[in-house]
């Protein structure tokens, strides 16, 4: 296991997405965040879950599993 630690704050985005879900790469989830106007944290976690359907050319399917969460108090 990796271990990091960030300091968040109030508004920041956590996003946990499973391998299947990265199959093709990375670089196009910052793009989908930082285009994403607003709405909850279910609406930004089904766009990226469209996004990396989408995105996977594999035959063999693997689940696509994304969760976010956006903070909304610093304790």
């Amino acid at each position: 296991f990796d271990k990091a630690t960030v300091k968040c704050k109030i508004g920041d985005i956590v996003v946990l997405m499973s391998d299947g879900a990265t199959t093709e790469g990375t670089d196009w989830i910052r793009e989908e965040i930082e285009a994403w106007q607003d709405g909850t944290a279910q609406d930004l976690s089904d766009r990226l879950c469209l996004c990396a359907r989408r995105r996977t050319t594999e035959k063999r399917k693997d689940d696509i599993t994304v969760m976010c969460a956006i903070l909304e108090k610093a304790l």
